[in-house]
């Protein structure tokens, strides 16, 4: 009798296991980054409590007088940047999303 008992359990259980099992998981919708950028919400700058000078984290590790941010800068213009005397980039054209 209990091994009845036993078998009428498991019959149950394994009825009753793909209705109370979870949806199938959606496939994701594939994008590209593109279209990414053009979906978020654009938004006026705002430079609010911005200031360069809590960032000390700009070395010089290869000693040519050009930081961290001043060689990224001078790399990634659009135009040939505009550096004065100790590497101060002072104009060049950058492009972000």
């Amino acid at each position: 009798m209990i091994t009845n008992v036993a078998r009428g359990f498991a019959s149950a259980a394994l009825t009753l296991m793909p209705l109370l099992a979870a949806a199938p998981v959606q496939a994701a919708e594939i994008t590209t980054l593109a279209e990414g950028v053009r979906a978020l919400p654009l938004a006026a700058e705002s430079r609010t409590g911005y200031e360069r000078s809590a960032f000390k984290h700009w070395v010089d590790a290869d000693k040519d007088s050009c930081n961290t941010r001043m060689e990224v800068l001078i790399a990634e213009s659009r135009i040939a940047p505009t550096s004065e005397a100790g590497c101060k980039v002072t104009a060049g054209e950058w492009y972000s999303y």
